[in-house]
């Protein structure tokens, strides 16, 4: 009877000792799939932030261009008017006002 518990006794600890490994294999493979996963969404968000940082360039050189427009008109306003040329200062002032609504794609 003694060497049948001893017997129980060495394989309750053979399956305490291999339940724990077991486990200790399965986190690692939870979190090798984890982070995995998640560099799969990181390289997806950098590839959906492509197009939104091409479109933000796009749109703030549009923005200088107009911007440099609209002060090339506002110097030639004021030429103008220190020349007391009143009809072309009208004009360039024109010119900038309806510059930023024109669509520029």
């Amino acid at each position: 009877m003694e060497k049948q518990l001893y017997r129980i006794s060495l394989i309750i600890q053979a399956i305490q000792n291999y339940v724990p490994n077991e486990i200790d294999i399965n986190l690692e493979k939870l979190l090798d799939l984890a982070i995995e996963d998640m560099q799969e969404e990181l390289l997806q968000l950098r590839q959906s932030l492509i197009p939104v940082m091409v479109r933000q360039k796009r749109t703030q050189q549009q923005y200088e261009q107009v911007q440099a427009e609209v002060n090339k008109w506002q110097k030639r306003a004021r030429l103008a008017v220190q020349k007391n040329y009143d009809h072309l200062a009208r004009q360039a002032l024109e010119q900038k006002i309806f510059l930023p609504k024109m669509p520029r794609l």
